[in-house]
């Protein structure tokens, strides 16, 4: 706190904006404060195919000089996704995907309009049987622009593997503080969300979040050529937090699936046949899903 005092109140909002703007697979208010979070989330079933996963989020910050001009968010996220395929045979029927990966995140102000944020994930992604396979590196760089007092907008690229794919995509990054009690924030096509704050016990918001990846499975599947399969899911939906006691939060939040991508790949990243019709990604319908979490703000 000693360190935020010394920071203007421009500098203080930028930072602030720009602090929500990128965490590829983690919520989008993560990194505006330092946080830990433990979230359990269920899809219904489509197709014969069902996923649930536990996520967990811990994210710190230092300021790295007295005027605030540089800032290094550091974070470690745990996942463990459940996925289901009653169509399927072995391990394929039932499979639990993991990830570990820690993050590292640079924000630095560059003048009284523009700030840059690095983002770096080196972690991995698989069953976690053969480490060193498992391993990617994914992340990505935006210029911001301090509009004014309440508002920031920013572009760059990101290489992330949300749509269940690995890919390099344009990011666009916004925060606009509507007024003292509704901020809007997002990182699309990544993420999106509005935030109503009627006072200090109660957060209500409206969120869109494209939550995926791509994991590898070599060695551990029926189906032939197949290396990694990837998964991904599009989620539209109202959320609500509550303050249980000091400073940790209930979350709760439900809604639908808006897109879903179920498809296995072999090592170029080329679909692998998994039915009798070769060569396409699995079908899957929209589907509720409830997610429940806490949040402990430190």
């Amino acid at each position: 706190m000693k360190y935020l005092n010394i920071i203007s109140k421009r500098g203080f909002l930028r930072s602030l904006s720009i602090l929500g703007f990128f965490l590829l697979s983690q919520n989008i208010w993560a990194q505006a404060t330092n946080r830990f979070t433990l979230n359990a989330q269920q899809l219904g079933k489509s197709n014969g195919v069902s996923t649930n996963d536990v996520r967990v989020q811990g994210n710190h910050r230092v300021l790295l000089d007295e005027d605030g001009e540089n800032l290094l968010t550091l974070g470690l996220g745990v996942s463990q996704t459940v996925l289901e395929d009653d169509t399927q045979t072995g391990p394929d029927r039932y499979r639990e995907l993991r990830t570990l990966v820690p993050t590292f995140s640079l924000m630095k102000i560059l003048n009284e309009e523009y700030s840059l944020v690095v983002t770096l994930r080196p972690g991995f992604y698989g069953s976690f049987d053969e480490m060193g396979d498992d391993f990617r590196i994914e992340g990505g760089v935006v210029v911001t622009k301090f509009m004014s007092e309440n508002l920031t907008m920013g572009f760059g690229l990101g290489r992330g593997t949300n749509f269940g794919r690995d890919l390099v995509v344009p990011l666009f990054q916004f925060v606009w503080f509507a007024d003292e009690k509704v901020v809007v924030r997002g990182l699309l096509p990544i993420r999106a969300s509005a935030w109503y704050i009627p006072n200090q016990d109660w957060e209500l918001g409206v969120i869109y979040r494209l939550q995926g990846s791509l994991y590898n499975i070599e060695g551990d599947t029926n189906i032939a050529g197949a290396r990694q399969v990837g998964f991904a899911a599009a989620h539209v939906g109202a959320g609500a937090r509550y303050k249980l006691f000091g400073t940790n939060f209930l979350s709760v939040e439900a809604g639908v699936t808006a897109l879903r991508r179920y498809l296995w790949t072999n090592e170029t990243g080329t679909s692998v046949k998994i039915t009798d019709d070769p060569w396409r990604d699995r079908d899957l319908d929209r589907v509720p899903y409830i997610n429940v979490g806490w949040v402990q703000k430190f």
